[in-house]
Formats: structure tokens, sequence, C-alpha cells
């Protein structure tokens, strides 16, 4: 018997990172402290002329923060996000629109390796009955 081919989604769903996954706002919290660190560093470069690039311990430090930036930038494509589509229903809500996208992020967890999105599901869902 032979399976049904895979559609793209398919395939592409299990690299897709769950929103909500510790790993991930550990990076973003990461990130942060990084963009805010370059801003400084890049201030600090700028009105000096570009002299302090001479010194290997900023330059060692510019080149790391703007790889880690290349790094983010990549994996954002592959970060699921809330759709703003407006529902069809009149009496949907936003909460309801919410716990809807958690469903959905609930089902490409699950796709995963389940060693990776135990913790994860147990935030995921939760959803009024």
């Amino acid at each position: 018997m032979t399976e049904k081919p895979q559609t793209f989604d398919e395939r592409f769903a299990k690299f897709v990172i769950n929103p909500y996954s510790k790993y991930l706002i550990a990076w973003q919290l990461t990130m942060t402290m990084v963009y805010l660190v370059a801003i400084i560093l890049d201030s600090f470069i700028m009105s000096f002329h570009l002299q302090p690039l001479r010194e290997p311990d900023i330059n060692f430090w510019q080149t790391l923060f703007s790889f880690l930036m290349v790094i983010d930038i990549f994996l954002k494509f592959f970060i699921a996000f809330i759709s703003t589509k407006q529902s069809t229903d009149e009496g949907s809500s936003d909460e309801e629109d919410l716990d809807r996208s958690h469903l959905v992020t609930a089902k490409v967890s699950d796709d995963k390796d389940s060693k990776d999105g135990e913790d994860d599901q147990k935030l995921i869902l939760t959803r009024k009955q």
C-alpha cells in the first residue's frame, strides 16, 4: 500500500517553531540584549569615525553581533504566527481566535518530536469548553 504523498505544507510543518517555546523566548530575550548592545557599540564606532574597529576586541564583538543578527533574521521565517484574518462568525471574539491559533500551533507541535514539545503542549492546550 502506497502512502499519500505529502504536500509542501505538511513537509514544512516539521520546521515551524512554536512562538511560545521556552527556547524561542530565551533566544528572543538574548537577541534583545544583543540588539541593545549593538546599537550602543555602533554609535560608539560611528562617533569615532570607525577608528575603534582597528581594535581586535571591538572588531570581534561587532562581527559576532552581526552574525547573530543574520541568524535571527533567518530564524524569523520559521516562527509560527497568529493569523490576523477576520473571522466570518459575528460572535467570534479575539480570545476565541487566539484559542484557535493555539490549537493550530499545538497541531504543528504534535508533528514534532514529543520530547521537545511536552512542556509547550501543557501551555498551548488550555482551551475553554
